[in-house]
């Protein structure tokens, strides 16, 4: 149904496989609600030389769908940055279609937890959030759209993005090995490249 009251066969469908029992369709954007009713076709056989169907069907009694009831769409992975310890999470250039007021981001730590959650307007096409974060570990963010209570499917995740390493506990081990030499062991930090 696109306006207010016109309603319009926006497609009719034979899918004509005894195998598929489903087809989709994209309402205009401007419907605010779809119809939809089945018939089954019959297999056909001959009768006198000539193809006749096994039975006549009826319509289906219609379904309406009310495109205020459809979910947004599933927006793309959100991109994550770490500056200090405060990671930043955004979504971009997101498109009117997706159908939307805000977006959830939830925030992941270390692939194991949810670290972090929080719901952004979306305000001229941008949506962000931001919170600070542990010391020596890595964080992945993904986001869904949310419209009045309405959720989509959640995104993929972002790449895992690491915070500043921690300084280390302390040594593990300290001993000389000849006169010229001493052995150092320590506990690893994860988000480290190197150590001083």
């Amino acid at each position: 149904m696109a306006g207010e009251k016109n309603m319009f066969i926006g497609t009719d469908t034979n899918v004509g496989q005894w195998d598929i029992y489903q087809t989709t369709y994209s309402p205009p954007s401007n419907a605010s609600r779809v119809r939809l009713s089945i018939k089954p076709i019959a297999k056909k056989h001959k009768v006198n030389n000539k193809d006749v169907e096994y039975f006549k069907a009826d319509w289906s009694p219609s379904l309406y769908y009310y495109m205020s009831d459809f979910p947004p769409l599933k927006p793309s992975a959100p991109s994550v940055t770490i500056e200090k310890f405060k990671l930043t999470a955004e979504l971009d250039n997101i498109d009117s279609k997706i159908n939307a007021k805000s977006i959830e981001f939830k925030i992941v730590r270390d692939d194991k937890s949810v670290y972090n959650a929080g719901v952004s307007q979306i305000v001229t096409w941008h949506a962000g959030l931001t919170c600070d974060v542990d010391a020596g570990s890595e964080y992945k963010v993904r986001c869904r759209a949310v419209r009045d209570k309405i959720y989509s499917d959640w995104s993929e995740f972002s790449n895992n993005v690491a915070s500043p390493p921690k300084g280390p506990s302390g040594l593990t081990e300290c001993r000389a090995t000849n006169k010229t030499e001493i052995l150092l062991k320590w506990t690893e930090d994860r988000t480290a490249t190197g150590y001083d």
